[in-house]
């Protein structure tokens, strides 16, 4: 049997493809937080606070050893490593703030990626 890998992928594709963000739909969802949950005015320095390496470090120890920060698929576990090398270290601080401060983020950081577990092992079938 011959699978049309491009008809599949164009119906995954779109089925699993974000909608159009409305300016006016994030305004309601907004409203709709209660007063108790809205960040007091008080912390939102703490949130604009530049990283420090250890931050970075604690960040990759709370998360899962197997899983991954990213679609390349780096383990939080090899950024631990990676984190604990002093101009690996830097780097990565001087990354992380200037995100923070300029709010341009790599077009990696954007991305969103989706894995569909197939229910049998019969890769082929499309009910999959």
């Amino acid at each position: 049997m011959m699978i049309d890998k491009s008809a599949a992928s164009n119906y995954y594709g779109k089925l699993y493809s974000p909608d159009p963000v409305v300016p006016d739909s994030i305004d309601k969802l907004c409203e709709t937080i209660p007063s108790t949950d809205v960040v007091p005015t008080d912390e939102h320095t703490a949130l604009h606070s530049p990283f420090v390496i250890t931050y970075l470090l604690s960040g990759t120890i709370r998360t899962k050893l197997q899983s991954s920060s990213d679609v390349d698929g780096l383990l939080y576990a090899i950024l631990h490593v990676i984190f604990q090398h002093a101009k690996a270290a830097k780097l990565a601080v001087r990354v992380f703030n200037d995100e923070l401060t300029s709010g341009i983020f790599p077009a990696s950081w954007l991305k969103t990626c989706l894995r569909l577990l197939p229910k049998s092992v019969d890769l082929s079938d499309l009910k999959n």
